[in-house]
C-alpha cells in the first residue's frame, strides 16, 4: 500500500512539474492583447462551483492578423458581448488563448505539486511514527557501523 502511495506522490509531482513547464513555456512566448467579447455561451441549470463560462473573443495580433478564440472565464467574472478583456495569446498558435489570471495559469500545476508534497510528507510522518525511519540513518558512516 505504501509503495502505491509513494508512486502516486511521484506521479503527482511529475504532473505538477510537467504542467509548470508547459505554463512557463506558454508565458515565454505569449503576448498580452486586448480583445472584444463577441459571444458568451449561456449555461442551463444551476451553476456549479467549478464551472467556467465559455467566451468567444476577437482579437488582433501585432502582425495585423485577426482571430477569434474561445477562453473560459471564472464563474464570478461576468462579461457581455462588446466588453473588452485582456488575454494572453501565443502568436504562433493563436487558438491558444488564456486569461492573465493566477488561478487560470497556475491552479492545476500547484494543485498537483501540493498534493504530491502533502502525500509524500504524510508517508514520511507515518514512517517516523512507526519507527521505520531512524534519524541516525542520515549520519555519515551510520551504515558502515562507524560513528562520525
Amino acid at each position: 500500500m505504501r509503495k502505491l502511495l509513494a508512486l502516486t506522490a511521484v506521479i503527482l509531482l511529475g504532473m505538477g512539474l510537467y504542467e509548470s513547464r508547459e505554463v512557463s513555456s506558454f508565458l515565454s512566448t505569449a503576448l498580452t492583447v486586448q480583445g472584444t467579447v463577441v459571444a458568451v455561451e449561456t449555461r442551463t441549470g444551476p451553476p456549479k462551483p467549478t464551472q467556467n463560462t465559455p467566451v468567444h473573443v476577437r482579437f488582433s495580433l501585432p502582425s495585423g492578423e485577426n482571430h477569434t478564440a474561445i477562453t473560459r472565464l471564472p464563474l464570478l467574472q461576468k462579461v457581455k458581448e462588446g466588453d473588452s478583456i485582456y488575454i494572453l495569446v501565443d502568436p504562433l498558435k493563436p487558438q491558444d488563448v488564456r486569461l492573465p489570471l493566477l488561478s487560470e495559469l497556475w491552479a492545476r500545476p500547484l494543485a498537483y505539486l501540493l498534493s504530491g508534497i502533502a502525500l509524500a510528507a504524510g508517508i514520511l510522518v507515518v514512517k517516523v511514527r512507526r519507527g521505520e525511519f531512524k534519524s541516525d540513518s542520515f549520519r555519515p558512516g551510520a551504515r558502515e557501523g562507524g560513528h562520525s
